[in-house]
Parts: structure tokens; sequence; C-alpha cells
């Protein structure tokens, strides 16, 4: 049997790319067929780190290796002896022991096969332990893609998931959806969402960075433009333009929706101030540039399902004592 070295293991493992790259250099072979083990110094015979090999035990002749189980106890130690072996410093600042090839003990092919039979032990303990933490983590990604759609009216439940880079997951829905999550750090709620349609989708139908206090920032994909939209959850569903924009960017916009559209530009346009740009007060000018992209982004969409004459009659309606 041959070890089955990191390399290696990452190109057989199911989740190839859930391992953390930090265990890349756990165990590593040497040019010479032997091996360099990132190690840690524990005399004491206490594990400090679970995912780890340990030189847990000392003698005139010979160093013990171990490392902990799954559950958390050390299920054996394996014995090298000094002259087979080398401690030194790496530039990482970390432990390496050296393991050559050219030694009597590694040629002796009992040993050289119960060196690789512990190191490869070792090995598939990382894998159930990361592959614990990642369905652990994926549940909790499953929890709040679910949650978060549930609180923008998008009736849609998360069936599958994967990992597909540390932080960043893929979620597959029940009605077909793409959803792609990317979280900060594995211990930080998600900071950018991504929506597609289906697996055939370019660029999502919309897409969400979450910000502090409840605030969300939705992008909205539509024809050829973007649309963005900051919002907070708190009054989320009574938006009508951000309602509008969530269900045109999936194609399912309604004539009520519409209609809904249509009222919140009379609304925007009673407080619109079309002589902004002759303030000389800076708030007031930033203000009303915004309002003003606003019109021109509403009149865009209204264009869809109204004709250019009756959006202007709305816009001189209600904009007409300003």
């Amino acid at each position: 049997m041959r070890f089955k070295s990191f390399d290696t293991f990452i190109l057989e493992s199911i989740n190839m790319d859930e391992l953390p790259s930090q265990f890349y250099k756990r165990v590593k072979e040497r040019w010479d067929g032997g091996y360099d083990v990132q190690v840690i110094d524990a005399e004491t015979g206490v594990i400090k780190n679970p995912d780890m090999i340990h030189i847990i035990k000392k003698t005139p002749k010979a160093i013990a290796l171990a490392y902990s189980g799954m559950d958390n106890n050390i299920p054996k130690y394996f014995w090298i002896p000094n002259y087979c072996c080398k401690i030194k410093k790496g530039g990482d600042g970390n432990l390496y022991l050296e393991i050559p090839s050219y030694t009597n003990w590694f040629k002796d092919a009992e040993n050289s096969s119960s060196l690789e039979d512990f190191l490869n032990d070792f090995i598939e303990v990382l894998e159930q332990r990361s592959a614990d933490k990642i369905d652990k983590l994926g549940e909790h990604v499953k929890d709040e893609i679910n949650i978060l759609l549930d609180q923008i009216g998008i009736e849609s439940n998360v069936v599958s998931i994967k990992n597909k880079e540390k932080v960043k997951f893929e979620a597959l829905t029940d009605d077909g959806k793409i959803i792609e999550l990317r979280k900060t750090d594995e211990n930080s709620p998600s900071r950018e969402i991504k929506v597609y349609l289906d697996d055939k989708s370019v660029r999502p139908a919309f897409a969400i960075d979450l910000g502090s206090k409840g605030i969300a920032n939705f992008r909205f994909n539509i024809g050829d433009k973007y649309y963005n939209r900051p919002v907070y959850f708190s009054n989320i569903n009574d938006d009508k333009y951000f309602n509008y924009l969530l269900k045109k960017s999936m194609g399912i916009e309604s004539a009520e929706d519409q209609e809904n559209l249509l009222e919140y530009f009379k609304e925007v346009l009673k407080d619109y101030d079309r002589d902004y740009q002759m303030s000389d007060d800076k708030r007031a000018y930033e203000t009303g540039q915004k309002q003003s992209d606003l019109v021109r982004d509403i009149k865009t969409l209204l264009s869809d399902f109204l004709s250019a004459d009756k959006i202007d009659s709305v816009y001189k309606e209600f904009s007409s004592d300003k």
C-alpha cells in the first residue's frame, strides 16, 4: 500500500474543494520517497490541535507520534527511532519531522507500511472531521437561504447544497433556482447572495449584498440594465418598487404589480424637485440627483407596459407643481 498524499487525497475526495487549505502542508512526500510531517512538540501528552500530528513522547532512543481521533481520544502511538528522523523548523515557523527513506528502518517493508497506515489514518480523520464541519455549516447556510427567501416573498425551498470553496456555497431549490452564497468567514453571517433562475442562466436575476443593521442592497438584472434598491427587511413587503423589481427580474410580474409601480411613480413625483440643479445646498443637490435617477429608472420600467404619451401625461400631472 502507498501513502495517500494530500494531493492525491484532494483529487479523490468527493468534496474536493472543501478541505481547508492549511491541511495541504500537514504531510508531504519527500523527493527521496520519505515524508515531511508538520508536527507539534507536545511532550506533556496533551493534544493541542486536533488537526495536527503531535510528538507526544520522547525517549533517548525514539519519539512517539499521535493525533486526536474522531472521539477526541488518541487512537494509537507510532514510534520512530531518533536516528530515522529529524525535527526541523520550517521557513513558515512551524515544526516539521523529516523522515527520509534511506535509513535501514524505513527500508524495512513492515516499518514503512506501518508508517503509511498511520499517516493515511490521520488523513482519513481529517477528511471525516472536515466533512462533518462542512455538513453542519451547510445546514446552517441552507437555513439562512430559506429564511431569506421567505422574507422577500419567494416561495422556493433549498433541496440540496454544495460547498464550492471554503466560504462559498451553491444551493439548488425545489423549483430549479441556483443560489450562490458567500460568507466573510465560516463563523460570520452571509455577505453576498446571487440568485439564478436556473442552471442555464449566465447572470443572476438579482444579487444581494447584506449589510449591517438589517439593511440589504439588492441589484436586479432586468433586460440590459441593472437596478439597485437598498431595503430594510423590516418593511420590505411594503416596498412597491422593490417588489416590482423582484418579480420583474424573475419574469413573474402581474398586472397588479404594474399598477403598484405606477402608483409608486406618482408618489415619487409628488416629492420630486425638478429644479434641484439650481440649489446651492450640496445635500439638496445630491438628494435631487438620486430622485432624478429614480424617476428615470421607473420611466424605463413603465415603458414595458405603458405608452410614452401615458408616462409623459402622468409625469406632467404629478410633478407640475414643482
